[in-house]
């Protein structure tokens, strides 16, 4: 077990760096309840452009025309109220210079059973994760280097004294997070992506830096303005190391679906589906930490994530033999700083946020 699971307690703190996939996902856009006619319908109205919508505000209907019309107010017309729900544009945005901060806690269990023997691996780690923003091109593409400010980490397994390192104030780290401190204040890559969170470019900053991930690093957007309840999906494909030092890939999709918007805030309910048939339980076994579900806050005027709460509770048979068993728990958490919070050196964001509330209860699985 302990060899299955050796580079998940090193990579855990820096798992939010990214998993060197340069490939950019297809995201699809799912109807939603609302954009299905009835029989005997009126068709409906033809969709909003992206452009046609302000960002973190509902899409404005058009007025009546009228010859020397009284002065507008804030009232809706029949027009506006018959025009469809509200849409919002979700889009990322940075500035130069900006440096931005989130607070990652990552909690795991691990429970196995081989042939009678029983084991169970209790990690925790809390990171500090930076952006900082390099260049920003006319079209909105962001170019940040990604990097881990300072780690808090710990370990416990059956039978063992408990592990731990803290990079603010142990020198000398254990064996098994030594890569995880090597990695520490230093930048691991260079990306670029769009508004809409795709991955244009990645470039290592520093060699083979250990950096694996248990998503995408950052939120694929709809293409255009959506409405609450909208679905949309990112499907990619992961590969796993097999036997023999085969590589098999394995299709991925993601979809995400916007629950709700208030005072600016768009929650945002994830949910993972490995759509290639796995037939081979310790392949499966290799794949749990990439079926997560949660829920994300985005900030829609700041255009950026301001807390996340994914999660992970699976068990697999016949991993390790006929008689064999593990039970996989995580819980990952992501709460943005802001423009003081646990600040260095460097640039700092100024775009303000409203009071982040209580983290979102996890998605049913």
């Amino acid at each position: 077990m302990c060899g299955l699971f050796a580079g998940l307690v090193a990579t855990m703190a820096i798992a939010v760096a990214g998993d060197g996939n340069t490939d950019v996902p297809k995201v699809t856009a799912a109807p939603t309840q609302s954009q299905q006619a009835a029989p005997g319908a009126k068709p409906a109205p033809a969709p909003a452009r992206a452009s046609d919508a302000s960002p973190g505000k509902p899409e404005p209907s058009t007025p009546a025309s009228s010859a020397k019309s009284a002065p507008q107010t804030n009232t809706p017309s029949r027009a506006a109220a018959e025009s469809g729900p509200a849409k919002y544009t979700l889009r990322y945005k940075f500035q130069p210079g900006q440096t931005l901060r989130w607070e990652v806690i990552h909690r795991a269990r691990v429970e196995t059973s081989i042939a009678g023997v029983s084991q169970t691996v209790d990690t925790y780690s809390k990171s500090i994760k930076v952006w900082r923003v390099t260049a920003v091109a006319p079209e909105g593409h962001a170019t940040f280097e990604n990097s881990v400010e300072q780690v808090e980490m710990r370990q416990k397994s059956s039978g063992r004294m408990e592990r731990h390192y803290n990079s603010q104030t142990d020198k000398n780290p254990p064996p098994e997070f030594k890569d995880v401190a090597q990695s520490i204040g230093v930048p691991l890559w260079a990306i670029t992506l769009d508004p809409r969170g795709r991955i244009l470019k990645r470039q290592i900053l520093k060699a083979k830096p250990r950096t694996e991930t248990q998503g995408q690093i950052t939120l694929p957007l709809p293409e255009e303005p959506v409405p609450v309840g909208h679905t949309w999906s990112l499907a990619f494909e992961s590969e796993l190391a097999g036997n023999g030092g085969t590589i098999k890939k394995v299709k991925i999709q993601q979809s995400f679906t916007l629950e709700s918007v208030e005072a600016g805030i768009a929650t945002i309910r994830v949910s993972s589906q490995v759509l290639t048939p796995i037939r081979d339980p310790a392949m499966e076994a290799l794949l749990v930490q990439r079926e997560s579900s949660g829920r994300i806050r985005f900030d829609i005027q700041a255009g950026w994530v301001i807390e996340e709460q994914m999660d992970i509770d699976k068990e697999v048979v016949g991993f390790a033999g006929n008689a064999s068993t593990m039970h996989y728990r995580t819980r990952l958490t992501e709460k943005y700083l802001g423009p003081t919070e646990g600040a260095a050196s460097g640039g700092e964001a100024t775009a303000s946020r409203p009071a982040t509330q209580n983290s979102p209860a996890p998605a049913k699985r």
